[in-house]
């Protein structure tokens, strides 16, 4: 049985093109059974830092808001809100990054200029999660006026990290201070 030319073209077109499918289909495999039959999750990172300094953003501003002179300083927290904190000092999913605080106490007021209230020494890359590839290195932060995100390395960087302490420090030093055996945390200090 002699097939037409256009048949023959036809298939020859139909075939190459299924070639190419199974060959996207190979070099996916990996990728698919990691997300999706492993059920592979995007924990730890920037997932978990970005959740921590949210929380100590809400603890901080909660504090605040509840305080009679709308203020907080690590210095006067209850035992709560040191559990609290520590909690986040602690989380394994984020080891062995830290984070860095400003150490002024937090005033409820209306928002002025955007500052930084923490933020995570380390930068991940797997925040926006992505089917192929990472994302770009980014640090979790959240800020003076309510906000949490990611910045970049070079805005990093850009800090003035003089003005940041390590929380597990300060947090260290207010419970000695509390504890009559007085010592202030040091500054970060960057490489």
């Amino acid at each position: 049985m002699k097939l037409p030319r256009r048949a023959l073209r036809t298939a020859m077109i139909l075939i190459a093109a299924i070639a190419v499918l199974m060959g996207v289909i190979v070099a996916l495999a990996p990728t698919f059974e990691d997300y999706a039959l492993r059920g592979r999750s995007n924990c730890g990172g920037n997932s978990a830092a970005l959740h921590d300094v949210q929380t100590y953003s809400l603890i901080v501003r909660t504090a605040a808001a509840e305080s009679p002179d709308r203020r907080f300083a690590i210095e006067t927290a209850t035992a709560e809100q040191r559990e609290w904190l520590s909690q986040i000092v602690d989380d394994p999913w984020v080891r062995p990054a830290r984070f860095l605080v400003s150490p002024r106490p937090y005033q409820d007021r209306p928002p002025g200029p955007r500052k930084v209230l923490i933020i995570c020494d380390t930068p991940y890359r797997n925040v926006p999660r992505r089917i192929l590839g990472t994302a770009s290195p980014t640090h979790a932060a959240a800020f003076s006026d309510g906000s949490v995100g990611l910045i970049s390395i070079a805005e990093f960087e850009a800090l003035d990290h003089a003005s940041l302490v390590l929380l597990d420090e300060l947090l260290a030093a207010s419970t000695r201070e509390g504890e009559g055996k007085g010592s202030s945390p040091r500054r970060a200090l960057r490489d």
